[in-house]
């Protein structure tokens, strides 16, 4: 086993080849060589295989931004947020069921249903800006953040 990678982290990997999800503690670097996007984070929501990632609740809410695949295989971006503060979201626990088979899953579109997610951030640094013609809108953090994870359409 590979040092540095604790315990429930993740390597969500994009290239060619499609969305993949890996163990921070078994990711090679063959993994990643000609990757379009690499993001390591934690913890692991929702395992390949739609495993739950999360084996018990915590009790902690808050906004929650996520990473991953649908049940397509496409990338995925979820930003959950709750009704008051930035305290107010779901537990990742929480957040694991509404994301995948038993939340999104059991909808009107079960393919929007996360195939498996990586946590990346919460709590007052969760925000979301889209700049689309038509479904443009934001969401804005509750604190000042340092650094962003900017997508865009393949073009």
């Amino acid at each position: 086993m590979k040092k540095g990678g604790a315990a429930g982290s993740g390597v969500l990997v994009v290239d060619e080849a499609g969305v993949h999800l890996f163990e921070r503690s078994a990711i090679e670097k063959a993994d990643y060589r000609g990757a379009r996007l690499a993001i390591q984070a934690g913890p692991r929501l929702i395992e390949k295989g739609e495993r739950p990632g999360i084996r018990s609740d915590d009790k902690k809410p808050g906004n929650r931004t996520v990473i991953g695949a649908d049940a397509r295989g496409r990338l995925a971006l979820a930003v959950v947020v709750g009704p008051s503060s930035a305290l107010s979201g779901p537990t990742l626990y929480e957040l694991m069921d509404l994301l995948g088979k038993k939340g999104l899953g059991r909808s009107a579109h079960p393919e929007l249903r996360f195939a498996f997610a990586l946590n990346l951030d919460g709590g007052p640094s969760t925000g979301l800006a889209v700049r689309h013609p038509k479904h443009g809108s934001s969401t804005t953090e509750a604190a000042p953040v340092l650094s962003v994870l900017a997508l865009r359409a393949k073009r």
